[in-house]
């Protein structure tokens, strides 16, 4: 159970939670994001999305991990070079309220349920090319920020490999286990239905993290959509 911030801490942070979609970050910060790129790997739970961030960061050192920071309790698949945690208290939270109202964040967003904080800030984009698994809710504000280029690649791979790799999964509860499901069917609707997004099947067959390296470097759109529409009927499929 996290514990209660003091009534000056709170009504800061209710305050910055009011103001969110309003938040810019810092001429400074905004100069450096321009000289670097996002990636957005958008795509279900267990498609590979961690497994082909390592290989482009030990292919290409241009290409390295973006890691976000959240108050939100760990989860078994956290790592440490992903996520970092910010602690629920006095302290931290009042020097997260001193960044914020100084630009010195990245981004930042209140989670609508949970009121969870989720964020990036600039150490957190360390690369040329920054890789970050994204919901596809985040992309519109994630391409608002001044990034040089913000390429969205989707990642699907056949049912029969997702299961497979879901099948090792850790949750914390059904109810977990079923939320990401129902995540990865909606991230697999709205690849087939956003145009500017590149589809990458990831199976044992396919050179994924090379394909991914092309599109970020050219620019062009790769879509496999039949691979998608597979993989999202088997998702509806295990919700039935």
């Amino acid at each position: 159970m996290k514990s209660l911030l003091s009534p000056a801490v709170a009504e800061r942070l209710t305050h910055i939670q009011e103001h969110q979609e309003q938040y810019t970050p810092n001429e400074r910060v905004a100069e450096m994001l321009g000289q670097k790129s996002l990636v957005m790997l958008i795509g279900p739970c267990a498609v590979g999305k961690s497994y082909l961030i390592d290989q482009l960061v030990t292919l290409n050192p241009e290409f390295r991990k973006s890691r976000s920071f959240t108050t939100r309790p760990p989860r078994p698949d956290d790592t440490p070079d992903t996520i970092r945690y910010l602690q629920w208290t006095d302290e931290s939270i009042s020097t997260f309220c001193d960044d914020i109202e100084a630009g010195e964040f990245v981004n930042f967003t209140f989670h609508p349920k949970t009121g969870e904080i989720y964020g990036t800030a600039l150490q957190d984009h360390p690369g040329t090319y920054n890789l970050m698994p994204t919901l596809a809710s985040s992309v519109e504000p994630l391409e608002a920020l001044p990034f040089q280029q913000a390429p969205i690649i989707g990642l699907v791979t056949t049912p029969t490999q997702w299961q497979q790799w879901f099948n090792k999964r850790e949750f914390t509860s059904s109810t977990d286990r079923a939320a990401r499901i129902g995540e990865g069917i909606s991230s697999l609707a709205w690849l087939l239905t956003e145009p500017r997004a590149s589809i990458v099947a990831n199976t044992l067959d396919a050179d994924a993290a090379t394909t991914i390296q092309e599109i970020v470097a050219t620019a062009v759109i790769d879509r496999d959509e039949e691979t998608t529409e597979q993989l999202r009927d088997y998702l509806e499929s295990q919700l039935r």
